[in-house]
């Protein structure tokens, strides 16, 4: 099993890539549809190196998904439920900032996609209640490919 404080870098690493390449994988369904405890024993490719320019953005955004849910076992807490809709909905504004150099919950470039509830319903209507957090960060020098931390 994972330890802590790999989950955690893990985790740190995993958030800040996501936004770096157009959504255009379609993997993401199978790293999704295993055990958090499977996906780690049987896949031998989230412990090769992260080549910066050919990122497997569906395997990240997996390692983000089942590692939070196993510190959430460690935490006697449910696992959540992978949701595609939700997924496709956050593919969707990440790529609109990405394309639109823009970082906001509020996409000001297409109304369409403006609000977090506008890019939900565009996949699934049932949902009651709806959050959503960002993150930027800057982890790794694009010139190095050096892994660094920047206060």
């Amino acid at each position: 099993m994972i330890n802590k404080i790999t989950s955690i870098f893990i985790l740190i690493l995993s958030f800040f890539l996501f936004n770096l390449k157009v959504f255009s994988q379609e993997n993401y369904e199978i790293y999704h549809n295993i055990s958090s405890d499977n996906f780690f024993k049987n896949n031998n490719k989230i412990y090769e190196k992260i080549d910066v320019n050919k990122i497997d953005i569906d395997l990240l955004n997996a390692n983000i998904f089942h590692l939070t849910n196993i510190q959430r076992q460690n935490n006697n807490l449910s696992d959540f439920t992978f949701s595609n809709s939700l997924y496709l909905s956050s593919s969707v504004h990440s790529n609109q900032m990405i394309a639109n150099n823009f970082f906001d919950h509020i996409n000001k470039k297409n109304n369409k996609f403006k609000l977090l509830r506008n890019r939900i319903l565009l996949y699934d209507n049932s949902f009651r209640a709806i959050a959503e957090n960002i993150v930027e960060n800057n982890l790794l020098d694009y010139k190095t490919d050096k892994l660094i931390y920047y206060t």
